[in-house]
C-alpha cells in the first residue's frame, strides 16, 4: 500500500514534459500511475518495454523490482504509443513473448527486466535527458 501511494505521489509530482530515455524514446506521464511511451519510427515491443523500464528506474527513481504492466493492447498500430502502468488494473498481454500467462498480473515485468531489454537495441547515452 505504501509503494502504491508513493508511486502515485511521484507520478503526480513529475513535470508534464516528456522524458527522453537513454535510447532516445520519449515517455510522458499520464497520471494515476500510468505513462505512455510515445510512438517512434521502428519502435517494437522490446523498445517500448525498454523505455518503460528506463523511465521507472531513472525518471521516477523506483526500485528495480517495481512491476510494470502494459495497458495498451498489442499490437500497436503505426503512430500509436504504448501505455504502461504501475498497477495490474487493465493489464494486457506484454506484446513480447508468451509464457503461457493470461493478461493480468502475471504479465507484468519488473523495471529491471524491462530495462535489460535495452541492451542490443542500439547505443545508449550515459545520461538520459529530461
Amino acid at each position: 500500500m505504501r509503494l502504491a501511494l508513493l508511486t502515485v505521489l511521484v507520478l503526480a509530482a513529475a513535470p508534464a514534459a516528456a522524458y527522453t530515455t537513454r535510447l532516445g524514446e520519449r515517455v510522458e506521464a499520464r497520471g494515476e500511475g500510468q505513462f505512455e511511451v510515445l510512438a517512434s519510427a521502428g519502435q517494437g515491443a522490446a523498445a517500448s518495454w525498454c523505455a518503460a523500464g528506463d523511465y521507472v528506474l531513472h525518471r521516477l527513481g523506483l526500485p528495480p523490482e517495481t512491476r510494470i504492466w502494459r495497458l495498451s493492447a498489442p499490437p500497436r498500430a503505426a503512430g500509436q504509443g504504448v501505455t504502461f502502468g504501475l498497477s495490474a488494473a487493465g493489464a494486457q498481454g506484454s506484446g513480447l513473448f508468451n509464457f503461457g500467462f493470461k493478461a493480468g498480473a502475471e504479465t507484468g515485468l519488473t523495471a529491471a527486466f524491462a530495462e535489460n531489454l535495452c541492451f542490443g537495441l542500439g547505443p545508449m547515452r550515459a545520461d538520459p535527458e529530461s
